[in-house]
């Protein structure tokens, strides 16, 4: 059991490092705040970028992607950065070990 956990840990880490890429940040139409902070990451953001939202109501539904830290200016929080790990690996963790009790249970004999 070590072994999967050390190895659904990996994957959770992997996973929640990419995800910024994975998601992509809706909004349907202008805000009306002047904060242009967008929240990046998955399954809670933990990354915040700063980004030009446009006026004109023609742009929206707007979808704004994750662009590369060098471009833009990005912030880092750390504590829902490991929330998001622990969260993945927890649902990682269970539907692998379900699937390895399934899949290593042995048939058992009828009893006569």
């Amino acid at each position: 059991m070590k072994k999967i956990a050390f190895y659904t840990l990996i994957i959770a880490i992997a996973f929640t490092l990419l995800s910024p890429k994975f998601f992509t940040v809706y909004f349907e139409k202008p805000t009306s705040s002047n904060d242009n902070t967008v929240s990046f990451g998955g399954p809670i953001p933990y990354l915040n970028q700063t980004v030009q939202l446009s006026d004109k109501i023609e742009d929206y539904p707007l979808e704004v992607k994750f662009q590369s830290i060098k471009e833009t200016k990005t912030s880092f929080s750390f504590v829902p950065f490991l929330f998001s790990i622990i969260i993945t690996f927890i649902l990682l963790f269970s539907i692998f070990s379900l699937f390895i009790r399934f899949m290593t249970r042995g048939v058992q004999k009828e009893e006569k």
